[in-house]
């Protein structure tokens, strides 16, 4: 398999000028650059610039994938935008980590697993659904770096002895930026629902306007001239944005650090994904009995049915027909007669041997 590299930057909140353009261009003849954005594919060699330094000089989202098993989200934020101490209690080694800058922060998460991504992947059409997943940080939701944390856990590992970090509101219904993160980073579903039966409430939610307006209005005026001052002058509106909106959290609420109760622990939240899991199990068997039931009724209908799927000669009566002889070999395994079953199959092949679309969709689902 030929080597993948995919590397993505973003300048969000101020675009990049002409010298960093060229500074970029240094670093690669090939990459694509523009004033909000530094893009680069790899099927050989690797970049030689260093993803923290550029997020630390230019940009505010880095995503990288590489084929081999290696997924990197990076988000940089206004100093202030995150309570540090709450989302410090997520970090993990080589999974995710908050650096401090000179007035700013970066969030950077990070995902391997040993073995490659399982087939070939696309870069490009990740960033678009996670870029949101910044703003949610800048609304000091913690429910990206809980994500992220689940993440990194793997059953049988040392982890399993050590509690969960704080467990955060609004993890049970989670938006599409969200939902493209756990993805992203392949959080197992049925973890990510057991680790939300912990989670009280709804995730934090910005300001209605007229709140802001009211309280801002109260705000002493030596103080509201330096917000009107500050985004023409020094084009800190980002960076103040975030400012007033983690000071207004810190007066008024709602709180963004999870509510303090018993924490599990890891292999307690293995323990509830096992059994959400074996439920799941037992209602998809007892649909599939009850789906087999019904074919049972219908007797030789069914049979008659394959056989005009097949006539149609077309893909979707070869699908048809097939996924009706599967049900057909499950009930005969259910009933004790396969052998009756695998006699009347090759009277079928034998009649539709010409059809090879026919019988290779037939060996692809019955195969052994």
């Amino acid at each position: 398999m030929s080597e993948y590299q995919y590397y993505e930057f973003r300048a969000l909140d101020r675009p990049l000028d002409r010298k960093a353009m060229d500074d970029l261009r240094k670093l690669s003849s090939r990459a694509e650059i523009t004033p909000t954005s530094f893009t680069n594919t790899y099927h050989y060699g690797d970049f030689r610039g260093k993803p923290a330094d550029l997020m630390d000089r230019y940009f505010d989202a880095f995503l990288y994938v590489a084929n081999w098993g290696t997924r990197d989200l990076s988000f940089r934020l206004p100093e202030g935008a995150l309570d540090l101490e709450a989302a410090r209690a997520y970090e993990a080694e080589d999974v995710l980590e908050v650096r401090e800058g000179k007035g700013f922060l970066v969030v950077d998460l990070h995902w391997n697993i040993e073995g490659g991504d399982g087939g070939w992947i696309e870069g490009e059409e990740f960033m678009p659904d996670l870029l949101p997943v910044r703003d949610l940080l800048l609304r000091g939701d913690l429910r990206p770096l809980y994500i992220t944390w689940l993440s990194g856990l793997f059953e049988n590992d040392e982890a399993e002895d050590r509690p969960e970090p704080p467990v955060p509101p609004g993890l049970k219904k989670l938006p599409p930026e969200l939902e493209a993160l756990a993805e992203f980073f392949r959080v197992d579903p049925l973890l990510l629902k057991a680790a939300a039966e912990a989670s009280a409430g709804e995730a934090p939610a910005g300001p209605l306007r007229a709140e802001l307006v009211r309280w801002i209005s109260k705000l002493p005026a030596d103080e509201k001239g330096d917000y009107l001052v500050r985004p023409v002058a020094d084009g800190e509106d980002v960076a103040l944005r975030a400012e007033l909106l983690a000071r207004h959290r810190k007066e008024h609420g709602p709180k963004t650090k999870a509510e303090a109760g018993p924490r599990r622990m890891v292999s307690e939240l293995f323990a509830a994904r096992d059994a959400l899991e074996g439920k799941k199990r037992r209602a998809e068997e007892k649909a599939r009995a009850a789906h087999l039931d019904a074919v049972a009724r219908r007797g030789e209908a069914a049979w008659s049915e394959v056989t005009d799927r097949i006539m149609a000669r077309n893909a979707e009566g070869y699908d048809l027909a097939v996924a009706l002889l599967v049900d057909l070999r499950d009930l005969a395994a259910r009933s004790g007669d396969l052998e009756g079953f695998r006699s009347r199959l090759d009277g079928l092949r034998k009649a539709h041997r010409g059809k090879s679309a026919f019988i290779g969709r037939l060996d692809d689902r019955l195969r052994g």
